[in-house]
């Protein structure tokens, strides 16, 4: 049925032993829609309200997140408070196992006595509907035989994923191929990229997520850039290519900043060093600095080997560098000559000759 906030506020007025309500926040859809009824609602409500949020500490990102929750509390006029904890998997163990025992503990230790804590969970997630049926009626017996048939289920689900991911492989590493989700029917579809998306470490997006990467990824136009985003995650597409990343950073922006290629220089899309070579790599006068920026648009090089300038969009396009790589890519500079493109290209007449010393640039992405 339906989300009847009514009808949770009388069940939570019947509580006459509870001290304290508290919404169990991820700043999610589902659990802010919870606080949003809840706080809208607060003249009847018969115990204070608050939210609580859990930082797993698992993305870069995730300190944003908790501040979002907080802004949110704070505009709701909601008492807000916050659990940290370190989410990374022990050995053989899935982030998602991690996380939800940590976030389970954090839970556990914190809640005040006799207080109520409440979690949001959509209509259709079958495994808590089928979960509530089976307890409110089933003998230990029925239960022990669904539980069976859901392991099964599981592990076939498990193996036909395991499956796709290896003949669905992309042209870039941890990349699926649209084409090939897309000759797929769509509980198999769905199946793939829940695998995909575990075996990349990022939490899973609800079946309304999942249903938006289908509608409005795959079946974007080949020259599109969608993306879809969910707390700690983003799947993006290029060409024939989808992309699971963390949430990427606003592209670097202001002036450059000077580097030496035996320094190492951390920057908001990665980290620039360079080692010494002999013979290969770009060829710099000792104690040289060059100048770090990124793009602007309208840069233009010529390779090796090639007769002509190219512009980067044109070089770009042909090495099949995604259009959110490239805003973010390093550009080294010998005063106001375009020398070095990140670790893809030395521009033609820099390079260090035979028996010359030459530096290696690395781009290292976080």
């Amino acid at each position: 049925m339906p989300f009847d906030p009514a009808q949770l506020l009388a069940r939570l007025n019947s509580l006459a032993t509870a001290s304290a309500c508290w919404v169990a926040f991820s700043g999610g859809v589902d659990s802010h829609a919870l606080l949003h009824a809840l706080a809208s609602r607060r003249a009847v409500l018969r115990m204070p309200l608050g939210a609580v949020h859990v930082n797993h500490g698992l993305h870069g990102h995730s300190p944003a997140w908790a501040e979002h929750c907080r802004r949110v509390c704070a505009e709701l006029g909601v008492d807000f408070v916050l659990l940290s904890g370190d989410a990374r998997p022990a050995t053989g163990e899935s982030p998602e196992a991690a996380a939800r025992n940590l976030r389970y503990g954090l839970l556990r230790d914190w809640l005040p006595v006799n207080a109520l804590l409440l979690s949001a969970h959509h209509q259709d997630d079958q495994a808590e509907t089928l979960l509530l049926q089976l307890l409110r009626g089933a003998g230990p017996k029925v239960l022990a035989r669904s539980a069976g048939l859901c392991a099964e289920a599981a592990e076939l689900q498990e193996q036909v994923a395991r499956q796709d991911l290896a003949d669905a492989t992309g042209g870039r590493p941890g990349t699926l191929s649209v084409a090939v989700l897309q000759g797929l029917p769509e509980a198999r579809r769905r199946n793939l990229l829940r695998h995909w998306l575990r075996t990349m470490g990022f939490s899973l997006p609800s079946r309304a997520v999942l249903g938006r990467i289908l509608a409005e990824v795959l079946a974007a136009r080949a020259d599109a850039e969608p993306c879809v985003h969910w707390p700690g995650a983003e799947v993006r597409r290029y060409r024939d290519d989808l992309y699971a990343l963390a949430p990427l950073a606003p592209p670097p922006a202001g002036a450059g900043r000077d580097w030496a290629p035996g320094e190492v220089l951390e920057l908001a899309g990665g980290t620039l060093r360079a080692d010494t070579a002999t013979g290969q790599g770009l060829r710099l006068t000792p104690g040289t600095r060059l100048q770090v920026r990124f793009r602007q648009g309208g840069e233009q090089i010529r390779l090796p080997g090639r007769d002509h300038h190219h512009t980067l969009k044109q070089l770009f396009q042909e090495r099949g560098i995604p259009p959110w790589e490239r805003e973010r890519l390093p550009l080294l500079y010998l005063g106001k000559e375009l020398v070095v493109v990140a670790d893809l290209w030395v521009v033609a007449g820099h390079q260090a000759g035979p028996g010359e010393p030459g530096w290696i640039i690395h781009w290292c992405l976080p």
